[in-house]
């Protein structure tokens, strides 16, 4: 693991490129995206993967580009202990995001961190928690994804300050999520109406949410609450939904009902599944190596300072999103520190590799996966409407063929025909 250190440095020194400074409020410590040329507010998830470096390194650099993006979220912070989720957008969920990259940062690294600066991360994390306890509740408008993030915020805030209502709402929380899996392995909830059921039978999913957002927070809020049960539980879910992953470590989400987010690795705003699958592992040895292909990805998708959403994006000009760099970012610290307590990270076939040609149907997502001589094709007629072609996004359905990988090439096709 150690280069993906090297490779965490090198995407920390092109953030800190990148990083705006001397211009004053609000933009001072956010980060010029490239491809979007915007400054993207959730910018302050970079705080971990900065201070992990700077724990490795011993450069300031990386203490003081951590401080700049704290303050830069400063400007995004509301009265009520929310955080906006842009400058001119008012959605407020993702004040979850920020409190768990506070709390992982000041677990691990009080030590080294300036006292005023730790203290100014606690207190954030104090209001923060006020507003996901009091907001985020069951009826809570919003995809499950939140509600996971949520269970661990909660379990986070109460333990630190001594809250145990804080805790009881974070497992009612992880309790919800943990009722909302299929028998395959899959969480609905992935739309604003969690237990919607579509005409077809079909149920809101969304491969690349459920395995870098919400598996990995109701992994952390379980490991917080030293509940052996549930660990258990989900590693058996993540070697059902390792059906969705390509040899390559990749996700196929060609079907997701949120596949606008969908990265070739992942999802767009996520941090990554590889963290989760690694302490997980202990559980189901299988999935270290979803892990570790899909770290293996994500080093093919860089180009060791930038982070690109697919293996084609530079091929064909496309500018990398800082978004993918900071949020991945905060995943692949994560991982490393996962990594660290795991020892010797052990190499086997995927669970799908050793069974041959086979369809497999679900039928919560209307959605056949067929592999057949060196051939994987992902097969939908999903019909749960999340977004629309009309507001600018859709998943394939109707019977299209979303997916098509070969062994020796990777994907031929992907989308939709």
């Amino acid at each position: 693991m150690k280069h993906y250190e090297t490779l965490l440095k090198n995407w920390c020194d092109e953030l800190i490129r990148l990083q705006i400074r001397g211009y004053g409020a609000p933009h001072d410590g956010g980060f010029l995206c490239q491809a979007c040329t915007a400054v993207h507010g959730r910018a302050d998830n970079a705080v971990l993967p900065f201070i992990y470096v700077y724990d490795k390194t011993g450069d300031s650099k990386y203490l003081e580009a951590a401080q700049a993006v704290v303050r830069f979220q400063s400007r995004l912070m509301l009265s009520d202990g929310a955080l906006l989720n842009d400058g001119n957008n008012s959605w407020k969920g993702i004040t979850v995001f920020s409190l768990m990259m506070f709390e992982h940062t000041i677990t691990a690294y009080e030590s080294i961190l300036p006292a005023d600066f730790a203290e100014l991360l606690k207190s954030r994390l104090r209001t923060m928690g006020t507003w996901v306890y009091e907001t985020i509740v069951p009826g809570f408008g919003t995809n499950i994804n939140y509600y996971a993030a949520a269970a661990c915020c909660n379990v986070m805030t109460g333990q630190r300050f001594g809250l145990p209502e804080y805790i009881a709402r974070g497992r009612e929380l992880l309790a919800y999520c943990l009722e909302r899996f299929t028998e395959n392995g899959l969480l609905v909830g992935e739309g604003f109406l969690h237990d919607e059921v579509t005409k077809r039978g079909c149920r809101p999913v969304d491969i690349g949410y459920d395995m870098e957002e919400s598996i990995p927070c109701l992994v952390d809020a379980a490991e917080l609450l030293r509940d052996e049960a549930t660990l258990n539980k989900l590693a058996v879910y993540a070697v059902k939904a390792m059906e969705f992953m390509l040899p390559d470590g990749a996700w196929d989400n060609s079907f997701g009902c949120r596949n606008n987010k969908w990265t070739y690795y992942g999802s767009r705003t996520s941090d990554g599944a590889a963290a989760s699958l690694i302490k997980l592992s202990k559980y189901e040895p299988c999935l270290m190596e979803a892990a570790l292909r899909n770290l293996e990805l994500i080093e093919a998708c860089s180009d060791g300072k930038s982070l690109y959403g697919g293996l084609e994006y530079r091929k064909l000009g496309q500018e990398p999103c800082t978004h993918h760099l900071f949020s991945h970012g905060a995943g692949l610290a994560e991982a490393l520190m996962a990594a660290e307590k795991v020892g010797e990270l052990s190499r086997t076939p995927l669970p799908y590799e050793d069974r041959g040609d086979e369809v497999k149907y679900y039928p919560e997502i209307d959605t056949y996966r067929i592999r057949k001589g060196g051939f994987i094709a992902t097969v939908t007629g999903y019909d749960y409407k999340n977004y629309t072609w009309k507001n600018g996004a859709a998943h394939a359905s109707g019977g299209a063929m979303s997916l098509l990988y070969h062994e020796k090439t990777g994907v031929i096709l992907g989308g939709s025909t």
